[in-house]
């Protein structure tokens, strides 16, 4: 199926020369890049931060492959941003948009998108590597010697300083589990959270805590687990995180002591 092109010639006129800004070594770490950027971005799907499912390299095109079935938001302002304009905007803020030549839809989805680069950084890319937020943590290291080109601040840790780690694989842990409740239309969702609370009955079990803000409203804090029980799709709300998730522990506690107790 033949890809269908958005932008055949793009103008390049803005910003640095690339090579000065990442040095050559770093065109191989463009994937990274745009990663980083989408977690510093402030846009998000479903409340989450970070929007990008992978990325994959070929010898000089990058495919970004967005979360099919989710709007990217603001997650200030809750302003919904076509797929195409966000893939376009990171590269943009990430100071990299003048390394590519073109920048076109993916067999005519909506949510896959490929960017070409220039003849001169051909070869540059890791060929047939995929890149997501699972195998990021040792990989951010490198951009220790990143400049100001790209907004990096040189104190302190990298990893801390974009929270990769924990943060990252939490977010993607949280669009992967089939979460029993899910906030009402006119409430905004920031999860803090997701944490592995197995019990003998199901080692599968999760408890996502997360930040709900009423249009409004002062804000409240909700845990909810992906068994459904004991509340059924009706949670509760609590002043504090640490209280929301206390409270979720003790009722999946005595939800399943309650249940053995009826087959005892």
């Amino acid at each position: 199926m033949r890809a269908q092109f958005i932008y055949e010639n793009l103008d390049f006129e803005r910003g640095i020369n690339p090579k000065v800004a990442l040095g050559i070594g770093q065109i191989a770490n463009i994937p990274k890049i745009l990663l980083k950027q989408d977690l510093k971005s402030g846009y998000g799907v479903s409340g989450l931060s970070g929007t990008i499912r992978d990325i994959q390299t070929t010898k000089n095109r990058i495919l970004m492959r967005f979360w099919h079935g989710y709007k990217i938001r603001n997650l200030e302002t809750n302003k919904i941003i076509s797929k195409e304009k966000y893939a376009k905007k990171l590269a943009e803020d990430a100071g990299i948009w003048n390394l590519f030549q073109n920048f076109y839809h993916a067999h005519k989805t909506s949510w896959e998108f490929y960017f070409t680069l220039k003849d001169e950084y051909k070869d540059m890319l890791l060929q047939n590597r995929s890149y997501d937020y699972d195998n990021m943590n040792d990989s951010f290291i490198l951009f220790n010697n990143m400049n100001e080109a790209l907004d990096f601040e040189r104190e302190g840790s990298p990893l801390d300083k974009i929270g990769i780690g924990k943060k990252a694989l939490m977010q993607k842990k949280a669009m992967e589990i089939d979460w029993d409740w899910t906030p009402g239309p006119h409430q905004k969702e920031e999860v803090l959270d997701v944490i592995h609370y197995p019990v003998p009955e199901d080692n599968g079990l999760y408890i996502k805590v997360s930040k709900i803000s009423d249009p409004g409203g002062s804000p409240t804090f909700v845990a909810v687990n992906n068994i459904g029980e004991p509340y059924h799709a009706d949670a509760s709300f609590y002043d504090t995180p640490e209280e929301a998730l206390d409270r979720e522990k003790k009722f999946i506690d005595e939800w399943f002591e309650e249940q053995r107790e009826d087959y005892s």
